[in-house]
């Protein structure tokens, strides 16, 4: 975390910069790197800035995802035709 924290720094002036061309409808993708591309074509930002921004989010995302769980240990330990059937008894 204090290795990427220099770099979110860096990151939120460019960051600033690609929310309003996001906001102004400047891009057609809804894919994160494609609107990065985008975003370079047009001058928002230059590869350097969208580099930046690919790091940071990369980096978030790898800080984020650190827990790792089983779906079943995520399933519900009540399922719908239990609650169909509470429901119905009430």
């Amino acid at each position: 975390m204090n290795e990427l924290l220099p770099d979110v720094i860096a990151a939120e002036p460019v960051e600033r910069k690609f929310g309003k061309a996001q906001k102004a409808g400047q891009f057609t993708s809804h894919d994160y790197l494609a609107q990065l591309d985008e975003a370079v074509k047009a001058g928002v930002i230059d590869a350097s800035e969208a580099a930046l921004l690919k790091r940071v989010r990369e980096g978030v995302f790898e800080f984020i995802s650190v827990d790792d769980f089983d779906p079943a240990e995520l399933r519900s330990a009540i399922t719908r035709k239990d609650l169909k059937k509470l429901a119905d008894a009430a």
